[in-house]
């Protein structure tokens, strides 16, 4: 019996991969090979200098106005035939203020009353009965040193994790309605 489930939600519910490709201009069907999308088309400088840009200019109204991954609505339905359903969210680096009252805002428009714990320390949340879902292979590894559960959510960026680390699981798309994919 599953008593938590946490979501991540940049990549995971909101299509946040979009956005940052759409500031650059470039186009959005391209499938980065890494999470930190910037550092593949510009040299390391202009890539943290574009980088801290983009999330200073992320004012909450841009946060809450994320569009929601293709998978979301899916996703939910999912999670909340398993349990409570939390998100679980990490801070950017820059403006962080700004994109807590942002990511506040999104949940509560796309889902109503939600806790959403915004922190660097998912693995805090990790007790007996409960699932991680995140793309980054290093929350998720954390978060299984306790007693919870995590399932890495397959991107373009993490497709080779299991290669470094076998134990480690992505979850099952297969398990989503995919007719309710928006």
């Amino acid at each position: 019996v599953v008593k938590k489930i946490y979501l991540d939600l940049d990549d995971v519910c909101v299509d946040l991969k979009t956005a940052i490709l759409e500031y650059m201009g470039i186009n959005t069907n391209h499938q980065p090979e890494g999470w930190k999308y910037f550092d593949e088309f510009f040299d390391v400088e202009k890539a943290e200098r574009l980088r801290s840009q983009f999330f200073y200019s992320m004012c909450p109204n841009k946060w809450a106005n994320l569009s929601p991954t293709a998978e979301f609505h899916a996703l939910m339905e999912w999670a909340n035939e398993q349990g409570e359903v939390l998100f679980l969210t990490a801070p950017p680096r820059w403006n962080q203020g700004e994109a807590a009252i942002g990511k506040t805002q999104w949940v509560r428009d796309h889902v109503g009353d939600n806790t959403i714990i915004i922190t660097e320390h998912k693995e805090y949340f990790s007790e007996k009965d409960s699932i991680l879902i995140d793309d980054r292979v290093s929350n998720c590894l954390k978060f299984n040193e306790g007693e919870g559960t995590s399932y890495l959510w397959g991107q373009s960026y993490n497709k080779y994790a299991q290669a470094e680390h076998p134990h480690l699981e992505f979850f099952d798309k297969s398990l989503l309605n995919r007719s309710l994919y928006v």
